[in-house]
C-alpha cells in the first residue's frame, strides 16, 4: 500500500505542467562594467554576442572610485571614461547591448550585517555589503539620479533598469527608483518583496556554469515564460582573475554557440523581458521569494528530489504555485507512508513479542511516547528541519501509534475474556 502511494506521488509530482504557451528566455547580465574593468574581455564579449546574433544587459557603474587618493581628502569618483563609453555605444548600435545602471560608484557604505533595518538581498558569493541600504531617501535619490543622468547623457540612451551593487537594497531604494522613472529592479533571488512597489523584478538566477542545468530543469515545467538570468562578473573569467575565475572566455563563447542551437530558447535583455513578459510583477517575485525561504524543501530525501524546483530559474507565478502543490503532495504521501510502515511493523512485531508481557509492552509504549515528545521539543527549538530528523520522528511516531493501537486491542480482548 505504501509503495503504491509513493508510486502515485511520483506520477503526480513528475507529470509536466500544461504544455500550452511554454517558453524559456535567457538573459546574460554582466555586472561591474566600469573604468577599471577588463576592456579586452568586454570588447570580445560584445563581438561574440554580435557573431551569434545574441544580446546581453551590461550593468554599468556610472562613477569609478579613485584608488590613489590623497590621505585625508575626500575622493571624488571619476565618471565613465570616453573610451569605455565608446565601447558601450558600439554594442548598443550593433543591437547586442542594453545598459543598466549598477549603483553609483559600487562603494560599500557598511556591512549589511551591521544594518538593523530591513535589508533586501544577498549575492551568490555570500557578500552582504551594501551601497544603499540604510541611506535616507533623499540621499538615495541624489546619487541614483546623478548616475542615471551621467549614463543617459553620455550614451544617449534611456536607462530604465537598476541593478544594486552586492544585490542589496532597502525600501528607500525602490521608492527612489520609482520616483526617478525606473521600470525594473534586478537584484538577487533573496530580495524581500516590497508590497507597495510597482517596479518589475528580474532577479538573477544562476551562474554560467549552471546554465545548462537551469535550462534542463526549466524544460520540465511550463505555463508562462520561465526566465533564466545568468550572472557574470569580470572576475569570473580566468583571463582576468586566475584565482577567482570560474571559466575561460573560450568556454563562454562555447555556451553562446550552444545556446544559439537550442530552438526552444530565446536570448533577450532585461528591458526586452519587461516589455514582453506581462507578469514580472511583485506577485510573481513574492511567490519566488516564498519558495526560496521555505524550510520545507529540506524535508524530502535526495532520492525523491525529482520535481523541477526553481533554484536556478524564475518560473511564472502559476508554475511556482503548481510546483508547490506537488511538493506538498509528495511530502504528505511520503511521510504518510513512513508513518504507516512504522505503525504496521510495530503492531505486527508487538503481537509476537509483547502480547504476553503486559508490563514490558506498557513500558515500551510509554517510553516511545516520551522519546517522541523529547525529540519533538528538541527539533522545534530552532524550527530548522531536515529530512533525516523528520524521518526519525515520523518512525518513532509510527512505532508509538502501532504499540498504542496494539495495547488497546489487547485490553479489549482481555476484558472480553
Amino acid at each position: 500500500m505504501s509503495f503504491l502511494l509513493l508510486q502515485l506521488a511520483f506520477l503526480a509530482s513528475s507529470a509536466p505542467l500544461s504544455a500550452e504557451n511554454q517558453e524559456i528566455a535567457v538573459i546574460f547580465r554582466y555586472d561591474d562594467y566600469n573604468n577599471d574593468s577588463p576592456t579586452d574581455i568586454e570588447t570580445k564579449m560584445i563581438q561574440a554576442l554580435k557573431s551569434q546574433n545574441l544580446s546581453a544587459t551590461f550593468a554599468v557603474i556610472p562613477f569609478t572610485a579613485v584608488q590613489d587618493q590623497v590621505p585625508g581628502e575626500t575622493a571624488v569618483p571619476a565618471p565613465l571614461s570616453v573610451n569605455k563609453a565608446d565601447i558601450l555605444r558600439a554594442g548598443i548600435d550593433a543591437g547586442v547591448l542594453e545598459v543598466a545602471q549598477h549603483g553609483y560608484s559600487h562603494q560599500s557604505i557598511r556591512e549589511a550585517a551591521d544594518y538593523d533595518g530591513p535589508l533586501f538581498g544577498e549575492d551568490f558569493y555570500g557578500d552582504t555589503r551594501t551601497e544603499f541600504a540604510g541611506l535616507d531617501y533623499e540621499r538615495q535619490v541624489e546619487i541614483i539620479a546623478a548616475g542615471k543622468s551621467l549614463l543617459e547623457e553620455t550614451l544617449e540612451v534611456e536607462v530604465s533598469c537598476f541593478i544594486p551593487p552586492f544585490n542589496t537594497y532597502d525600501s528607500n531604494t525602490t521608492r527612489a527608483l520609482e520616483d526617478l522613472g525606473f521600470e525594473c529592479l534586478s537584484a538577487g533571488r533573496t530580495g524581500i518583496p516590497i508590497q507597495s512597489s510597482k517596479l518589475k523584478f528580474v532577479p538573477n538566477t544562476c551562474e554560467l556554469r549552471h546554465l545548462k542545468m537551469a535550462i534542463e530543469t526549466a524544460r520540465r515545467t511550463s505555463g508562462g515564460t520561465s526566465l533564466i538570468v545568468v550572472l557574470l562578473h569580470p572576475f569570473d573569467f580566468v583571463e582576468f582573475d586566475k584565482e577567482r575565475g570560474r571559466y575561460s572566455f573560450e568556454e563562454f563563447e562555447e555556451y553562446l554557440v550552444w545556446i544559439d542551437t537550442q530552438d526552444d530558447l530565446r536570448v533577450i535583455t532585461i528591458k526586452e523581458a519587461i516589455e514582453s513578459i506581462n507578469d514580472l510583477n511583485m506577485a510573481r517575485f513574492e511567490s519566488y521569494y516564498s519558495f526560496h525561504v521555505s524550510s520545507t524543501f529540506h524535508l524530502l530525501p535526495p532520492i525523491l528530489d525529482f520535481l523541477p524546483y526553481p533554484w536556478l530559474f524564475y518560473p511564472s507565478e502559476d508554475a511556482i504555485r503548481e510546483i508547490m502543490l506537488k511538493h506538498w503532495l509528495l511530502l504528505a504521501v511520503f511521510y504518510s507512508a513512513v508513518l504507516g510502515i512504522a505503525a504496521v511493523t510495530a503492531y505486527g512485531g508487538g503481537v509476537f513479542l509483547f502480547s504476553r508481557h503486559e508490563g514490558l509492552r506498557t513500558g515500551i509504549k510509554w517510553g516511545c511516547l516520551a522519546l517522541l515528545i523529547l525529540l519533538a521539543v528538541y527539533a522545534f527549538r530552532d524550527l530548522e528541519f531536515y529530512y533525516s530528523g523528520v524521518i526519525i520522528l515520523t518512525i518513532i511516531a509510527g512505532v508509538t501509534l502501532g504499540l498504542w493501537v496494539l495495547d488497546k486491542k489487547l485490553e479489549r480482548t482481555n476484558d472480553g475474556s
